[in-house]
């Protein structure tokens, strides 16, 4: 199913194809970056795949280390009620300092966002369910699947790869300095 995520997944990879951050396997690169540019989406909007080229397609999905829940990841919805709260915060600082007296002084926010619990085995289960899913989906699929390619996103914190070896609890942190009018 296609939506803004999936474009905006997509429009990512295009633009990092010569950064050598985008990873794929494939014994004839340039043809993969051909596919990517010629991508488009598929015009039955909420049907498998989500893009489609010449002689194939694109299907995304997101993947993450942590819980996963009827209502999605646990990242994703800390991640959503914090990037809210942050934002109401914001706006009440901005409201706040426009209405203030001018002073030549620096305001310092910080907000942090407590993380859930993450883990390898959530990372693996999570990659397993949505995997499977898309499997599925293929095998319904009666266009074109010369050449398929699954892009699949990660959600969550970036890890080392030492740190995989135990359950890992993270914060992530948003750091806004904002400053008044002088007077």
């Amino acid at each position: 199913m296609r939506g803004e995520q999936e474009t905006n997944c997509l429009t990512r990879v295009k633009q990092n194809l010569d950064r050598n951050s985008v990873h794929y396997f494939c014994s004839d690169p340039q043809k993969i970056i051909r596919i990517l540019k010629s991508a488009r989406p598929n015009p039955a909007q909420s049907n498998f795949p989500d893009f489609l080229f010449e002689n194939g397609f694109i299907e995304h999905f997101q993947i993450t280390a942590s819980r996963e829940t009827r209502k999605g990841a646990e990242h994703r919805q800390r991640q959503a009620q914090f990037c809210k709260e942050a934002e109401q915060r914001f706006q009440r600082m901005g409201r706040e300092l426009n209405d203030a007296p001018p002073a030549n002084s620096l305001t310092r926010e910080i907000c942090e966002m407590e993380a859930p619990p993450y883990s390898y085995e959530m990372y693996e289960a999570s990659f397993r369910k949505n995997w499977q899913h898309h499997i599925n989906s293929l095998q319904k699929y009666i266009g074109c699947r010369d050449v398929g390619i699954f892009l699949v996103e990660y959600q969550g914190p970036l890890f080392i790869k030492s740190m995989w070896s135990s359950s890992l609890t993270s914060a992530t942190a948003v750091n806004s300095e904002i400053c008044t009018r002088p007077s």
